[in-house]
């Protein structure tokens, strides 16, 4: 069956979409904002799916029509034979978006969409009721100008999605847009890559997939896998032609960063995208960086204002890599950035500019082309060959240069080895340790509970409380160690629901207040009644909220004030916990998210417990792609605050909403530190 299919992608990527379909062997194709419309049957739905590296989503086109009334829009939607796709258990879910319509409201268009599918379904079918079981089908609804335009999206979880990063730093670079950045680039295999502020390595592991020919949809699974009309037998014939189609070439890669915790997860993500072999991760400060490279390529995303804050420290940024730059003169350098003024303080006007969207942040990508002084380079078995211009003088030198990189690669091989057996040492212990004591714990709360119910005595019941309290924090050390272990080998669930964050803190204050009163605290509260939905892990978001609370607590002196506040804003829902506690020296800062492996013992107070709570923290923030600052002085308190994406819409809230009730024993765990010995 032909469909009309669209290729959605950022504002900014359309051409470059455009450009993989023409490669793929699509020709008539249609541009627009956003969008490369093209044709194709069930195969192309997968082929797309599997191959496009720059595209957001694959959806279906069912239908497009001009609608100004709810009974237009009705009649509209039942005409289109929705039973052509969708079986008769198929789980049909509505979304919907509205620009300068005269139906403005999403809600009850998604509702009218939904009662038309049913209807023409029932037509179809000969059926009334559908169980809505089976596979799952998201219909978008888009109205721009009062031309409704009918869409199935055969993708699923998003294009960005590779499979290969579970874990990102702040700010992440969508995987889409770092495939853009490379293939925009003059890139070829003949250069060496460097990114000088490769984070979680997302350019470097892009440019290699890009490089080895491996197909971005190669690791992961696809909605329309679940469609009897598709099935998973079109995708695997793709995905076995993309292995087929994989290349070995020779290439060079590095990346630089100064946070040795985000080159950690930059190797893993790489081993799992199959090109760790091909980049190497080193730690150090981009600016140190240098190099006797003749000839090369930078593709980089730096910190930007959105990162540093302030400008200075932006412009000084810039001024390095600028400096870097005159070094290199001969090297290619492409830099994204969402700061205006880059050019002035990197002291070069770019060969080339463009504007890009990194998420909804205007960004521009400043390229600076001076490679054209080659003018051949071709690698035979271990000799390179360089012909090269000198300045333009019709004077030639050639190159003969042996490359002795076996012994090298040999080398790496070895560490990474021994690095491997380290952590499978680590991984084991942690495992064993938790099993041998984990169902011990459990058994003596339970009795623990028991006795405390049926024993009459006061000395008696001081007695088992203190065992009890006890036992929550050893409960606390192997909860903690449990969820670790289960982040660091990717094997953790996130169990998403849509819940009012609101409630959820109101009932940690609750529950909190006895730990406060203990230490004759004043806690203030500043939200409104008013819910605010979010779509996240409900326990893994109370883990966060409950640690940061219980070190306010911890390190508060007595009489002293404890703030908790949530604010809604445009794109973000801010939770802040704010005390005046004995604060955290900057020089320290750096220190507060790493495990108890590596902490300074030099913090005194700060080192305090088992050293895992905030990096768990972290590391829950990060699996589910939260933001956390930080602000702290010596003395003077701190504040942390949770920045969680505003995805709260009046669909969720009528349809999803799940009342969350967290448990005081729950909470009495996670401030098990706060008893005293």
């Amino acid at each position: 069956m032909d469909y009309n299919l669209v290729a959605t992608t950022t504002f900014g990527l359309e051409g470059i979409t455009a450009k993989e379909l023409k490669a793929l062997g699509y020709e008539d194709l249609t541009v627009e904002n956003g969008k490369v419309h093209f044709e194709g049957d069930e195969m192309d739905i997968a082929i797309a799916n599997v191959h496009l590296r720059t595209a957001d989503r694959i959806f279906i086109k069912m239908a497009e029509f001009e609608a100004r009334s709810f009974e237009e829009l009705f009649q509209g939607t039942k005409a289109v034979k929705w039973s052509d796709i969708i079986p008769v258990d198929g789980v049909m879910h509505v979304v919907g978006k509205s620009v300068k319509s005269t139906l403005f409201s999403v809600p009850d268009c998604q509702s009218i969409v939904k009662k038309a599918i049913v209807t023409s379904m029932s037509e179809s079918y000969g059926v009334s009721h559908f169980s809505e079981d089976g596979p799952v089908y998201k219909i978008e609804v888009s109205i721009l100008k009062d031309v409704v335009t009918l869409s199935i999206d055969t993708s699923g979880i998003g294009l960005h999605k590779r499979g290969y990063r579970e874990e990102a730093g702040i700010a992440p670079l969508k995987e889409t847009l770092a495939a853009a950045l490379v293939l925009i680039s003059r890139w070829k295999e003949d250069y060496t890559l460097v990114d000088p502020f490769c984070g979680s390595g997302t350019i470097l592991i892009e440019a290699a997939m890009i490089m080895q020919n491996i197909a971005p949809g190669l690791f992961r699974n696809f909605v329309a896998e679940t469609w009897p009309t598709i099935g998973p037998n079109v995708f695997e014939q793709v995905k076995e032609g993309a292995e087929r189609s994989i290349k070995n070439k020779d290439i060079k890669l590095i990346g630089y960063d100064i946070d040795g915790r985000m080159l950690k997860i930059a190797r893993s993500n790489s081993q799992k995208a199959g090109v760790a072999k091909y980049i190497e991760f080193q730690k150090r400060d981009f600016k140190q960086f240098s190099s006797n490279e003749k000839n090369a390529f930078i593709i980089t995303n730096p910190p930007y204002g959105e990162r540093l804050g302030e400008k200075k420290e932006v412009e000084e940024l810039y001024k390095y890599l600028g400096m870097n730059k005159r070094k290199l003169d001969t090297w290619d350098f492409n830099i994204l950035t969402s700061y205006e003024g880059f050019e002035n303080p990197f002291g070069r006007k770019a060969t080339k500019n463009r504007k890009l969207y990194n998420g909804k942040l205007k960004c521009y990508y400043y390229q600076y082309f001076d490679n054209e002084k080659i003018i051949n380079l071709n690698k035979k078995e271990n000799a390179s060959i360089v012909i090269t211009d000198i300045k333009s003088e019709n004077v030639y030198i050639i190159v003969f240069k042996i490359l002795e990189n076996n012994q090298k690669i040999q080398d790496i091989r070895e560490r990474l080895k021994k690095t491997q057996q380290t952590e499978e040492f680590k991984t084991q212990f942690c495992i064993d340790v938790v099993d041998k004591i984990e169902n011990p714990v459990d058994n003596m709360l339970y009795e623990n509970t028991i006795m405390k119910k049926n024993v009459n005595s006061q000395i008696i019941k001081n007695h088992v409380d203190l065992v009890r309290k006890n036992l929550y924090r050893l409960k606390k050390v192997l909860d903690n160690i449990n969820d670790i272990m289960d982040i660091e080998n990717l094997s953790y669930d996130l169990n998403y629901v849509v819940f009012d964050v609101v409630k959820l803190l109101k009932d940690i204050s609750i529950l909190s207040k006895y730990y406060i009163d203990r230490k004759y605290l004043n806690l203030e509260l500043e939200f409104s009644d008013d819910e605010i939905l979010v779509y996240l892990d409900s326990v893994k978001l109370q883990k966060i909220i409950l640690n940061i609370l219980s070190n306010a607590i911890k390190f508060t002196d007595k009489s002293g004030k404890i703030k908790i506040s949530v604010e809604k804003k445009i794109d973000f829902i801010v939770i802040s916990i704010k005390d005046s506690g004995i604060g955290i020296p900057k020089d320290q800062m750096n220190f507060i998210f790493e495990n108890f492996e590596q902490i300074d013992r030099g913090l005194s107070r700060l080192a305090e417990g088992m050293g895992m709570g905030l990096y768990l923290v972290k590391q829950l923030a990060e699996i589910q792609d939260l933001y956390l600052n930080v602000d702290s002085e010596l003395n003077k308190g701190s504040e942390f605050k949770i920045l969680i994406r505003n995805t709260e819409n009046s669909f969720l809230k009528n349809k999803y909403k799940k009342d969350i009730c967290i448990k005081k024993e729950f909470v009495d765990i996670q401030f098990a530190d706060i008893y005293p010995a």
